[in-house]
């Protein structure tokens, strides 16, 4: 099951911490992930509680580091913006913030072949 291998995950943290470190010291943009949720026409509180899911994911990459991310649908962007226009207070991108993410500098490759936890579901 997809759902349990979330940004949660040890090795999935620690992949988008050296991403945003690494694109950051080369002075490029930090992208996160897709939003893959879609905007649902016929149901009201189910639209809602997909935007709900596609900003708490954007606020959390945005605290981050993250500089930008994608969207499945041009019809989540008025959600995403509010998050990341919300958080950088009108800079442009993260690329200068005065830290990097937690830990960033001690990644290890350890880190990131750590295997999920969790139930198996195969």
């Amino acid at each position: 099951d997809r759902a349990l291998v979330g940004m949660a995950q040890h090795f999935m943290r620690s992949y988008s911490h050296l991403l945003i470190r690494t694109c950051h010291r080369r002075q490029v943009h930090a992208m996160g992930g897709m939003a893959a949720q879609i905007p649902i026409k016929d149901d009201a509180a189910a639209n809602e509680a997909a935007l709900e899911l596609v900003r708490g994911d954007k606020l959390r990459e945005v605290r981050a580091g993250h500089d930008g991310t994608w969207a499945a649908h041009p019809g989540l962007i008025p959600a995403i913006r509010e998050v990341f226009e919300g958080h950088l207070g009108g800079k442009p991108n993260q690329i200068n913030a005065a830290a990097p993410p937690a830990n960033a500098a001690a990644i290890t490759e350890e880190d990131l072949i750590q295997p999920p936890r969790g139930a198996r579901t195969v």
